[in-house]
């Protein structure tokens, strides 16, 4: 793993963390995938110590970057590395963030005995942070839901019903920001019309 206390580590951390951020709000996807495979051997297959907003920031994109081409299983890779470092104290929003990605990985998987623990854990996380964002409450509580659908139809329509929901939030200033990082327009947008087809066939 690259020594961050050096200048080079430091220039390398700061370096990846840029060109994967750009790669990822672009959502120019092909290249951010295959950056992330080229800097993957520094990343994955150890436990870093992740103590900088550059690296924190590296993980999330890469984790991000999976999870909107598909890939849940890599995507809960990365992220887990988030997740099994201490980061609430020094990292309490990106920690946040995580937890919400979290929650919408396993939803993609289907783990819906996980995925219920980390609702949990999750709403138990957020409350005590004192701010929670109304981004964060809806997927909470879609999750939530998700639990008690009885067909892919009653999914599709609170699919929808979510997913409108959250563009309205992109006229809060304070929400604003929180949505465009999750790029929710692009996930549940490509989910119900995958739905749609679905239920054509």
């Amino acid at each position: 793993f690259i020594n961050s206390n050096t200048y080079l580590g430091q220039a390398f951390r700061f370096e990846t963390s840029s060109t994967l951020d750009v790669y990822y709000k672009s959502r120019d996807y092909r290249h951010a995938l295959n950056f992330i495979k080229k800097i993957e051997p520094q990343f994955i297959g150890s436990k870093p110590v992740i103590d900088s907003k550059q690296l924190v920031m590296t993980y999330f994109d890469a984790a991000l970057v999976y999870f909107f081409t598909g890939d849940f299983k890599r995507s809960l890779l990365w992220l887990n590395h988030l997740l099994n470092n201490d980061l609430k104290e020094v990292f309490n929003q990106e920690y946040s963030f995580a937890k919400i990605l979290n929650l919408m990985i396993h939803f993609e998987l289907g783990n819906e005995e996980l995925m219920e623990s980390a609702a949990r854990s999750a709403y138990s996380f957020l409350i005590k942070k004192n701010i929670l964002y109304k981004f964060e409450r809806s997927i909470l509580d879609f999750i939530r839901k998700s639990f008690r659908f009885n067909s892919q139809k009653e999914m599709r329509e609170e699919l929808k019903k979510l997913h409108m929901n959250l563009l309205k939030l992109l006229k809060d200033p304070a929400e604003k920001r929180v949505v465009e990082l999750f790029q929710i327009d692009t996930w549940l947008g490509n989910k119900i019309e995958s739905m749609k087809t679905i239920q054509r066939k």
